[in-house]
């Protein structure tokens, strides 16, 4: 009898053995895959950190762009109104000097 509970204890440790190592390769395969996620999510945000990057950049240049444009454009703007008025006084004084004879 005792030989029985021998092989049973036998038996008993063999497969526990043998879920040891099923279980530990389980483990190793769940590590694994989450090594390789960790390695992508990793990938991933270096590769939206690049992009914010440029974009951040795209938008520094895209600024100064408009501010230039817009102050070209006061620029202009303002010069015309000074054309304009000059031009305006030079009739005024033309005017004035045909009806009164007058100048500055």
């Amino acid at each position: 009898m005792c030989e029985v509970f021998k092989c049973l204890s036998v038996n008993r440790e063999e497969e526990s053995r043998k879920k040891i190592r099923q279980l530990q390769k389980q483990i190793a395969g769940v590590k694994q895959n989450r090594d390789s996620e960790l390695q992508q999510r990793r990938e991933m945000i270096a590769h939206l950190k690049d992009q914010l990057q440029e974009m951040k950049a795209k938008t520094s240049m895209e600024g100064k762009y408009v501010k230039k444009v817009c102050d070209v454009s006061v620029a202009q703007t303002q010069k015309r109104c000074v054309m304009s008025e000059r031009a305006l006084l030079n009739e005024i004084e033309v005017w004035l000097h045909a009806e009164y004879g007058m100048t500055e």
